[in-house]
């Protein structure tokens, strides 16, 4: 598969593609479930598979080990580019507010707010992040 002009097999395809379709936040069985439908349009002879310890698990969100609430949660990252983001933009309603209202958002592993200072379409920059290692990614 080509994306980016890049060759890719089809797991690392299709697991990439459905984590965006997320924006980031999804469950084990819905990753498995998307990768399934997208891998069977473009191959006959692969099926990924989720193999989990305990069945329960597959209804928890990729990578955090938190049970699945029906909420959306968004994450922040260092992106070269932009500085610190919010992978949630206009078309989630976030906007960067103004002079006298701000977009504030609280960090989930530590309750510390950050807050929103231009938003995009898709996403938004975020100051407050003083001393946050750039090579993780935080939960809200």
């Amino acid at each position: 598969m080509l994306a980016n002009d890049q060759s890719h097999g089809i797991f690392s395809y299709t697991c990439a593609e459905a984590l965006r379709a997320g924006n980031g936040i999804i469950t084990y069985s819905q990753l498995i479930t998307r990768m399934n439908r997208r891998t069977a349009q473009n191959v006959n002879d692969q099926s990924p598979q989720l193999v989990a310890p305990e069945p329960a698990d597959k209804n928890l969100v990729f990578l955090t080990g938190r049970e699945w609430t029906g909420i959306t949660y968004h994450l922040i990252s260092y992106d070269k580019k932009w500085g610190w983001i919010l992978n949630a933009g206009k078309i989630n309603g976030i906007s960067a507010g103004n002079d006298r209202q701000h977009t504030e958002l609280e960090l989930q592993e530590n309750g510390h707010r950050v807050e929103g200072t231009k938003a995009f379409a898709n996403f938004s920059q975020v100051s407050g992040t003083d001393g946050y290692n750039n090579r993780q990614t935080y939960l809200l």
